[in-house]
């Protein structure tokens, strides 16, 4: 067992066993892609054609900003692992 205050930290050992978490899987990354891409835009029109400062736009902008982020996290996560051609 490694000892929490050692200085080694065993990278060989950790890259085997995560190895196969970082297998590309085109399926969940387009459909991660096109969910969340759907409903940013989606929140986006809902929250232009909402009356001003009401809550229903306010909500929608907020949904709209979420996967914008959610994309940027998604990107760096799943960049490793596949790229799109």
């Amino acid at each position: 067992m490694l000892n929490p205050i050692s200085k080694e930290f065993p990278m060989a050992q950790a890259k085997k066993v995560t190895e196969d978490l970082f297998k590309p899987n085109h399926w969940i990354y387009w459909i991660d892609f096109l969910f969340f891409d759907l409903l940013g835009w989606a929140s986006f029109v809902c929250a232009v054609t909402a009356p001003d400062f009401s809550f229903r736009q306010i909500a929608a902008f907020v949904v709209a900003a979420a996967p914008r982020t959610h994309k940027n996290q998604s990107a760096a996560l799943h960049g490793r692992a596949y790229r799109p051609p």
